[in-house]
C-alpha cells in the first residue's frame, strides 16, 4: 500500500515525501521491484541519473523477468547519451515482447526495416489495443515516416495519433488566454515600478524559457557544459510558488495578489526557489532552469531575481507547431495539451507572443532574446553573446556540448548528443499543404476573450498553475 501511495506522490511531485517514505520502509521493501522502480525514478527527478543506473542495474540482476525495470534501465542510459547500451535492451525486450516494437524503432532514431515499419503500422492501428498504445505507436510511425521521406504518410499518422489522444485530455485554449489576460493586466508599469530592485540579490539561477520544442533543451546544454554551471532540467519551482500564494496572502490568488506584494514576500519566493534548486546541487556558481513554459513567470522572475539572466528561445512558429505535433508529451493532461490539436497550437503560440511583447514592455533590456535559427548557423558568436549575458567567461568546452555527460529527459535527446544541425530548419515547409489550421489562428493573431467566454470558463484557477 505504501509503495502505490509514494507512486502516487512521485506522479503528483511530491518527491521529498515519497524519497523520506521510502528511507523509512526501505528495510522492509529494498526486496520489491516497485520499492526499486520508485527510488529510481526518484534518482532521475533528482539529475541523479547516475545513481539510478546503479540501482536498475543491480535490480535487473536481481529480478531479469521485469520488463518495467529493463525498460527504466534503458530510458536512464538514453538520458545519458548511451544510446547504443538502451537500444540494445530495445532489441532484446522486442524478442519476447512484440509491443516494445515502438521503443525499439524510437531507440534506434526511428530507423527502421520495411517489415518493421508496416508492423508498427499494424500496431498503430489494431483495434484491439488500447487508444494509447495505438497512439504511441502512430507517433512514432509519423516519425519513422518522415525518416524515409514520405511526408504524407508521416503527417497522416501523426494527426491520427493526436486526434485518438485528444478527446481524454479535456484541453481549452481559452484557459491560457484568459491567464494571460490576468497576467498583463496585473503586471503593470506601476507595480513593476514599485517592486522593482526589491527581490532577492542571487544570482545563481539562470532561467531559460520559450514554446516547448523551440531549443531550451539544446541552450541548457549548451551552457552546462561551461565548468561554472549545472543543468537543473525542467523545474516546477516557480509555478510552486504561484500555488503557495494564498497560503502567504490569504483570500489572494495569483496573479491579482500581486497588487499585496512587498519586499519581504518576494525574498520569501526567492528564499524558497534557491532552497529548492540548493538541494539538487549546492556546489555550481550558476543553476540552469530550462522550465519552457516559465514565459508564463517571467514577470515573478524578474521581480524576485532582480539580477538574473532571463533567456528566451525565439523559433520559427510553423517549425514549433509541427515539433510540438509530432511528440506524445508526458504532460498532455496538464498544460501540454495543446500540442494534439494544430488549433490550439495555433492559439498557444499567439498567447506566447503577446506575454513576450508585454514582458519585454515592462521589463525592457532584462530578457536576452536568443534566435534558434541563429544560434544553428552560426554558433560561435551566438554563444558568445549568451555566455556574455549571463556573466559568464568564454570557454571552448561549450561548443563541444555535445560531449558533456548529464542526463537529458526531453525528446531533444539526440540533438544533444550529436551537435547541432540544420535539418529542422524550416521543416514546415515539408507539410505546408496541411497548415490551415494553424495559419488560419496565427492569421487571426491574439484576441482577448469576449465575458460569454470567460463566463463559460467559470472562476480563473490560476493559483493552482498548469501541469509540466
Amino acid at each position: 500500500y505504501r509503495l502505490l501511495l509514494n507512486q502516487v506522490r512521485i506522479e503528483a511531485g511530491f518527491l521529498d515525501t515519497a524519497r523520506e517514505d521510502l528511507e523509512a520502509i526501505a528495510n522492509d521493501a529494498v526486496g520489491l521491484p516497485l520499492y526499486c522502480h520508485l527510488r529510481a525514478q526518484i534518482l532521475v527527478n533528482e539529475a541523479r541519473a547516475d545513481e539510478a543506473r546503479e540501482l536498475l542495474e543491480d535490480a535487473c540482476a536481481r529480478f531479469p523477468g521485469d520488463l518495467q525495470l529493463q525498460l527504466q534501465l534503458a530510458e536512464v542510459l538514453t538520458s545519458l547519451g548511451e544510446l547504443e547500451a538502451a537500444e540494445t535492451i530495445h532489441e532484446q525486450l522486442g524478442q519476447v515482447n512484440p509491443m516494445q516494437l515502438p521503443r525499439r524503432i524510437e531507440a534506434a532514431g526511428c530507423k527502421a526495416s520495411p517489415q518493421d515499419t508496416e508492423a508498427l503500422r499494424d500496431l498503430s492501428e489494431n483495434p484491439q489495443l488500447p487508444v494509447e498504445a495505438q497512439a504511441g505507436a502512430s507517433f512514432t510511425l509519423a516519425r519513422t515516416y518522415e525518416k524515409q521521406k514520405n511526408y504524407s504518410a508521416s503527417f497522416k499518422a501523426a494527426l491520427r495519433a493526436n486526434e485518438l489522444l485528444r478527446p481524454s485530455l479535456g484541453y481549452d485554449w481559452r484557459f491560457h488566454r484568459r491567464q494571460s489576460e490576468a497576467l498583463i493586466q496585473v503586471f503593470t508599469p506601476e507595480l513593476v515600478q514599485r517592486l522593482q530592485d526589491q527581490g532577492h540579490p542571487s544570482r545563481r539561477p539562470i532561467f531559460v524559457t520559450g514554446m516547448p520544442r523551440s531549443g531550451t533543451t539544446l541552450t541548457e546544454q549548451i551552457l552546462c557544459s561551461h565548468p561554472q554551471v549545472y543543468g537543473a532540467g525542467e523545474l516546477p519551482w516557480m509555478a510552486r510558488i504561484r500555488i503557495l500564494v494564498p497560503k502567504v496572502i490569504p483570500g489572494s490568488q495569483y496573479p491579482a495578489a500581486l497588487s499585496q506584494f512587498q519586499r519581504e514576500h518576494l525574498i520569501g519566493a526567492a528564499e524558497y526557489y534557491l532552497d529548492k534548486i540548493a538541494a539538487q546541487n549546492s556546489e555550481a556558481d550558476y543553476v540552469v532552469d530550462k522550465m519552457p513554459h516559465n514565459f508564463d513567470n517571467i514577470g515573478l522572475i524578474a521581480l524576485a531575481f532582480p539580477n538574473v539572466p532571463i533567456i528566451h528561445l525565439k523559433r520559427e512558429d510553423r517549425d514549433v507547431a509541427l515539433s510540438n505535433f509530432y511528440q506524445n508529451f508526458g504532460a498532455a493532461h496538464g498544460l501540454m495539451g495543446f500540442a494534439y490539436s494544430l488549433e490550439d497550437i495555433g492559439h498557444m503560440l499567439n498567447d506566447h507572443r503577446r506575454l513576450m511583447e508585454h514582458w519585454h514592455s515592462v521589463f525592457p533590456g532584462r530578457i536576452f532574446e536568443l534566435d534558434y535559427q541563429q544560434l544553428v548557423n552560426d554558433p560561435e558568436p551566438t554563444i558568445r553573446a549568451l555566455l556574455q549575458h549571463c556573466g559568464l567567461p568564454w570557454d571552448p568546452q561549450v561548443l563541444r556540448f555535445y560531449e558533456t555527460k548529464r542526463p537529458v529527459r526531453t525528446a531533444s535527446i539526440r540533438q544533444v548528443r550529436e551537435g547541432i544541425y540544420t535539418s529542422s530548419a524550416e521543416k514546415w515547409r515539408r507539410y505546408s499543404e496541411y497548415l490551415g489550421p494553424l495559419e488560419a489562428v496565427l492569421a487571426e493573431g491574439y484576441k482577448p476573450l469576449v465575458e460569454h467566454q470567460r463566463d463559460e470558463l467559470g472562476a480563473t484557477v490560476f493559483a493552482a498553475g498548469p501541469t509540466y
